[in-house]
């Protein structure tokens, strides 16, 4: 075989593969930062790591997903103590490895990389099958669907009950999209609403209802000029997570 025919099937075989790769994820882009320059301070404060994330994920146009954690900042694990730094930076990083290094700086967390969306958890609610987002549902399946109603089946998956409509953020773009999520866990299906739009992300937030301590959960999806939301007051998050353990089921 002739090496002018070698050379042609090692082109075919070259763009065959790129062909099948697809386009590359965003996660790989450079980053993109908001601010003067791409660094943090040290010691970081205890909402750095997951408002960060939300920072890069924006301006880096990626999907996210992003829950925090109600356990207090540990202290930072100092090679040395006597000297420890004082500003960590993303200069010439992807989206990826600022992630990386950002999980790095608080041990609460982790991070992956759901089908493209980049989503930001505690590690203990990684790890727990009794953690509300890792309930089971069936295969879901819409022609056409939209963050509002996803936000509905959301609350109705975890209570058994669909929200107030007054209680739902109305979308003013008229979005809405095709939607197939095969048998898993409540986070897929809110992965894959994130994905569907492609420059969306969804947060939990916990907190305090008024005149005593509880619960709060909070769901929201936002594009770079839409903004959808849902908060559902409750006397705990749905069981068996109530977060007044520290074993199974216990707080993220």
């Amino acid at each position: 075989m002739s090496r002018k025919v070698w050379l042609s099937l090692a082109v075919v075989v070259l763009l065959s593969s790129a062909a099948l790769a697809g386009p590359p994820s965003p996660l790989d882009r450079p980053v993109t930062w908001i601010g003067p320059e791409p660094v943090v301070q040290l010691p970081i404060e205890d909402t750095t790591v997951p408002d960060l994330f939300l920072l890069i994920g924006r301006a880096s146009h990626v999907p996210l997903g992003i829950e925090p954690s109600q356990h207090p900042l540990p202290p930072p694990p100092y090679e040395d103590p006597a000297a420890p730094p004082t500003e960590v930076r993303f200069d010439d990083m992807t989206v990826r490895q600022a992630f990386d290094t950002l999980v790095k700086l608080d041990p609460r967390y982790g991070w992956r990389d759901l089908d493209g969306v980049a989503v930001l958890r505690p590690v203990r609610a990684w790890a727990d099958p009794h953690h509300f987002l890792n309930r089971s549902i069936g295969t879901i399946k819409y022609d056409r669907t939209s963050p509002e109603d996803m936000l509905g089946r959301l609350v109705a998956w975890l209570y058994g009950e669909p929200p107030r409509r007054d209680a739902l953020g109305v979308s003013q773009s008229g979005d809405s999209f095709p939607l197939e999520v095969k048998e898993g866990p409540i986070l897929m299906a809110l992965v894959a609403t994130a994905k569907a739009d492609g420059d969306m992300y969804w947060r939990i937030g916990y907190g305090t209802g008024p005149g005593r301590t509880r619960l709060a959960f909070t769901l929201e999806f936002r594009g770079l000029d839409r903004r959808w939301g849902i908060e559902v007051g409750r006397p705990h998050i749905p069981p068996p997570w109530n977060g007044t353990t520290s074993g199974a089921g216990g707080r993220p």
